[in-house]
């Protein structure tokens, strides 16, 4: 054999020893290696878990009471969970994020599961649960989606209160939707119910099972017209299949009432009456809505002898009665009331109202439905209202004021005052309609009011030489003209301005004169005339 060149002397009966030695420090190599495979959790100085991450194995040998699991960063690589005889308790989210773990090994002495403990267990499809098991906490199952088979290690009773508390903690519909598999053996206690006399059965039976040993309590349910024997059948441990059977006996009978109308429609649900076999009955027929009984006193039946026995109650309906008066404004009919007979109670009514010349409603017609009671309407009609407009115009038809428009209720009468409107006077001071009965515009004519011009001839001095007096229709020109009066002439700027449009009052205007000679003396009779004012109106 040639060894190496780093064994140069490995020669003669050294040579087997040293192979050995090389051999045995290749496996402390392979030891060495896999050890740094193994992942362990300490507290207060003892393993309590371990991961091995070759074989994804989790082993948890001791409660772990220090908050979050410590071995929470390799749960994505966990397999198998193993949780070692002693452990009593796992806490929220123990096994949070095991996607791939899908074999979970749980002891006898757990009681408490924590909430999330196996959330998002995504791979598990099977899951053994100890009987001593009280407490699964919120969403300890959620995401188990492949979770398909429960064996449970307990009696049926411990499961059902597990259940309970389980579905009560909300998120683990994935568990409590499964149907356990016990690993006790299980017992049936079948109860019937009969008729003492007769054998039938009366009511379905219950079939109850359990595990060995488990006690249980059925109640015997009540069956109309009869009493039982027992009120419930009760098993402190059922050890074998056993078979109970409940007697019945007839202690009543029933009496069925019917309500219906005069052609037969039922009026209400009828009622079931438990009578004693034997014993007499006396029935009120009782109040319906919109109906009356045709027979109003109270009904005595004789003594029940059968099983099966029926009376009915026959109504009539209740008619009513709607009555329509038609006013005006003052309270005033406007034609003999409409009266609507025989409405059946909860009925409908439909009337269209009257129309009337000159008035309006606010509805066309009067509708109902489920009417109640016997009534009284009462329409009121409003006078139709109609438009008179008034123009108010001269002579020659040309508007002196703004039109005005007045609403007149038809076929009243109007009387209408002209208005004063400056510088006219009206044609008519009164103008009457006897009647209005339609809209129409009327016009009322002026002509122009008549005043007083005073025309006065004065001296310079205030000296008042003549006085002229004219009457002028408002509006109309007119200008003044000097008199030829001796000794004196007309000033031009007064003769200028006495020239204007007469206004809608009376108007003076002066005419000033200076002299032209000396005064001269008159007496008697010898004073000289003036000439006549000389007036011009356009």
């Amino acid at each position: 054999m040639r060894f190496p060149r780093f064994f140069p002397r490995l020669r003669g009966r050294r040579a087997p020893f040293v192979l050995m030695l090389f051999a045995l420090m290749l496996v402390c190599l392979a030891v060495s290696a896999h050890a740094e495979n193994i992942y362990v959790g300490r507290q207060n100085g003892e393993v309590v878990w371990s991961m091995d991450r070759d074989t994804g194995e989790l082993r948890i040998y001791a409660d772990e009471r220090s908050g979050a699991p410590t071995w929470q960063g390799l749960a994505p690589n966990v397999r198998t969970i193993y949780v070692a005889p002693g452990v009593t308790m796992l806490p929220d989210n123990s096994f949070l994020g095991c996607f791939a773990v899908r074999e979970i090994f749980l002891p006898d002495s757990l009681r408490s599961i924590g909430a999330y403990a196996f959330a998002d267990c995504a791979a598990l499809s099977t899951i053994s649960l100890p009987g001593d098991l009280s407490v699964i906490g919120s969403y300890a199952f959620r995401g188990c989606t492949l979770l398909q088979s429960l064996t449970f290690r307990g009696r049926s009773e411990q499961w059902e209160s597990l259940r309970a508390a389980a579905a009560q903690a909300l998120g683990n519909e994935a568990l409590v939707s499964l149907t356990p598999t016990y690993t006790l053996p299980v017992c049936t206690l079948t109860v019937h119910f009969v008729d003492a006399e007769s054998g039938k059965a009366l009511s379905d039976s219950v079939r109850y099972t359990a595990t060995q040993g488990s006690p249980c309590t059925i109640l015997c349910p009540a069956v109309e017209f009869y009493s039982s024997d027992r009120a419930q059948v009760s098993v402190d441990a059922l050890t074998r299949d056993q078979t109970v059977t409940v007697l019945y006996r007839r202690t009543h009978a029933k009496l069925t009432v019917h309500y219906v109308d005069d052609k037969g429609t039922p009026l209400q649900d009828p009622r079931v009456l438990t009578v004693a076999l034997g014993a007499q009955l006396t029935l009120q027929p009782p109040a319906i809505t919109g109906y009356l009984p045709l027979e109003e006193q109270p009904l005595t039946l004789q003594p029940l002898k059968q099983d099966e026995n029926a009376y009915t109650f026959v109504y009539r309906r209740i008619e009513l009665v709607l009555t329509v008066r038609c006013v005006d404004e003052q309270s005033r009919e406007l034609c003999d009331p409409i009266v609507i007979r025989d409405i059946p109670y909860g009925g409908a009514f439909y009337i269209a109202l009257p129309v009337f010349e000159g008035y309006t409603t606010p509805h066309a017609s009067l509708e109902g439905d489920g009417v109640t009671q016997s009534a009284e309407h009462t329409v009121v009609y409003q006078r139709h209202m109609l438009d008179v407009t008034l123009h108010f115009v001269d002579e020659r038809g040309l508007p002196l004021a703004s039109d005005e428009t007045r609403s007149v209720a038809y076929g009243t009468a109007l009387s209408l005052k002209a208005p004063s409107i400056e510088g006219y006077a009206p044609v008519e001071q009164t103008t009457l309609l006897p009647s209005v009965t339609e809209a129409q515009e009327l016009s009322i004519v002026y002509r122009p009011a008549r005043f007083l011009l005073t025309v006065r001839h004065e001296s310079a001095d205030g000296t008042l030489l003549d006085q002229t007096n004219q009457t002028l229709s408002y509006g109309q020109s007119f200008r003044c003209q000097a008199l030829s009066i001796s000794g004196y002439r007309v000033r031009q700027d007064s003769l200028d301005s006495a020239v204007g449009t007469m206004p809608a009052e009376p108007l003076s205007v002066t005419l000033v004169y200076d002299r032209t000679s000396p005064v001269p003396s008159f007496s008697g009779s010898d004073s000289p005339s003036l000439p006549a004012l000389l007036w011009v109106g356009v």
